[in-house]
């Protein structure tokens, strides 16, 4: 039996695939981010009132001891 055996990637060079051009610009932002953060002595993420709302405290969590950044809460303005 001779099966087909292609191999495909995703081509950042191919602009017309938007999967491709996706790809490429979630890489770059990840590049960018990453090389901001390393250049920081003493990292530290601040959660605000905006991420309570949409549910991702605990991911925002996940994210700070993943990366070993400290974490501070700003408590909303509101009295």
């Amino acid at each position: 039996m001779n099966t087909d055996r292609r191999a495909y990637r995703i081509d950042p060079n191919i602009l017309e695939s938007d999967l491709a051009r996706e790809t490429t610009v979630a890489m770059a932002a990840i590049d960018a981010t990453t090389k901001f953060l390393n250049k920081a002595v003493k990292p530290v993420l601040v959660d605000v009132a905006k991420l309570r709302v949409a549910k991702n405290c605990d991911v925002f969590v996940k994210l700070a001891d993943a990366c070993g950044y400290a974490l501070d809460v700003i408590p909303s303005g509101k009295g």
